[in-house]
């Protein structure tokens, strides 16, 4: 398994560990050499002991630590996205989570010390009764909500948005009312509304963008729009190809979409207006160490169906996944420990299925469901993905965007991004 991996820019060499999540940069000509056998790099990498609780969790099948929940009580929706994986639209036969289980989910919060709970779906403000969970939540609860929508029936909760441990994030995708239209098919203008209504009442907002065929020509624009109103927050979700992505053939080409993301880094890393979650993201686990050893699924994250059944994670709300139910959650660690040893989920997977790639520890191996809702083999197949290719891309041009804080001279800024990052960059600079 590979261990050390090097990139060279201009007169330097990075040199990177992949099993520490450290990097250092040394003139090209100098005699390091990037390899698993070199014992002086080992030392400079390994002054720093590992973390002890980290590596308990590791260990056998032991009860995570939950710090999230998602909870979807259904997939019915108002709008019927071109994108949409779960393929959500209006309709009322889709289930809805009962009520009486609203009591029940308070105490799987306050039991497990639950820090996040995700509302979701679906369109989360069809279900009648999204007002009485979210009030016990707040009132019975010390946990922070994130509530995700598209933004078009907030009216519903209005006086509640304003609350402390209140996060919300709706989904845009667009900047122009007529490619609105195509991608989502709700009522732009009143949307614009509610976001302008949100920022004015200090509602912690959120945006989310994803790109894909239809609205990859509004990106900057749509930078522009979130920094004009005040956002703190862009999601740029990577689109994967299944659910009507697949069906709508809306993956751009690969090179196109991974020079997006490329200029996403480059705006977070130069102006930063606006942050961008993923390279926030990135940035801090790059620079405190915190390492992955699997998807999030039954690891530290868990979610509750609209049948009211527990589950791995939010995109694996089928038969064969389910845990328990929320009415046996006062056994959910026996429960958990049973579906755990049958069938692997929870435990360590990213040395196995991508052993020699160097970012396996930020990613953690990607998102297991996407292999699963392709067929693939959960333990065995190899994440790589169009989210690979641009992750492991964002990460190298971070970490060189990093290491030229204090390089002098600094590596050229055109051997970092290509001629098409760099004209999106001057296309976002015309707009100032």
């Amino acid at each position: 398994m590979q261990r050390f991996f090097k990139d060279i820019k201009s007169d330097y060499c990075l040199c990177f560990d992949s099993d520490t999540l450290r990097w250092i940069i040394v003139d090209k000509r100098s005699a390091l050499k990037c390899k698993n056998s070199n014992q002086d790099l080992i030392k400079v990498f390994e002054d720093k002991k590992p973390n002890e609780k980290e590596m308990k969790n590791l260990k056998g099948n032991t009860f995570p630590n939950f710090i999230g929940i998602s909870i979807l009580p259904t997939f019915n929706c108002n709008l019927q996205c071109i994108h949409c994986f779960y393929e959500s639209k209006p309709d009322e036969n889709y289930q809805m989570l009962n009520k009486e289980y609203i009591p029940l989910i308070i105490d799987l919060i306050n039991r497990y010390n639950i820090e996040n709970v995700t509302i979701g779906g679906g369109e989360p403000l069809t279900w009648p009764h999204l007002r009485n969970l979210l009030t016990e939540i707040l009132e019975k609860t010390n946990a922070k909500i994130f509530l995700l929508t598209n933004g078009l029936l907030l009216d519903k909760i209005e006086d509640i948005l304003t609350t402390p441990r209140f996060n919300v994030q709706i989904s845009l995708d667009a900047v122009h009312e007529n490619t609105y239209q195509k991608v989502r098919g709700g009522n732009f203008r009143k949307l614009l509304k509610n976001v302008a209504k949100l920022k004015n009442a200090k509602t912690d907002i959120a945006l989310s963008y994803t790109l894909h065929s239809y609205n990859k020509d509004e990106v900057i624009k749509f930078i522009k729009y979130s920094e004009k109103i005040g956002i703190n927050f862009i999601h740029f979700p990577i689109i994967e190809n299944y659910g009507r992505a697949k069906i709508n053939q809306l993956i751009p080409f690969r090179e196109e979409l991974i020079d997006l993301y490329q200029f996403l880094v480059y705006y977070s890393l130069h102006y930063n207006k606006v942050k961008i979650y993923f390279v926030e993201e990135i940035k801090f686990r790059l620079l405190n160490q915190l390492k992955r050893y699997n998807c999030s699924a039954l690891y530290n994250q868990l979610s509750l169906g609209p049948d009211g059944y527990l589950y791995p994670c939010s995109e694996l709300i089928n038969d064969k996944f389910k845990i328990c139910h929320i009415t046996e959650s006062e056994k959910l660690r026996d429960y958990i420990h049973l579906f755990r040893s049958q069938t692997g989920f929870g435990s360590p997977i990213v040395q196995k299925i991508c052993p020699n790639c160097p970012i396996k520890y930020l990613c953690g191996g990607g998102c297991r469901a996407v292999d699963l809702l392709s067929g693939k083999n959960y333990f065995e197949a190899q994440a790589d993905s169009l989210t690979c290719d641009i992750f492991l891309k964002s990460v190298f041009t971070i970490l060189w965007e990093l290491a030229n804080y204090k390089l002098d001279p600094k590596v050229p800024i055109n051997l970092l991004y290509s001629n098409k990052v760099l004209k999106l960059v001057k296309e976002h600079e015309k707009l100032d």
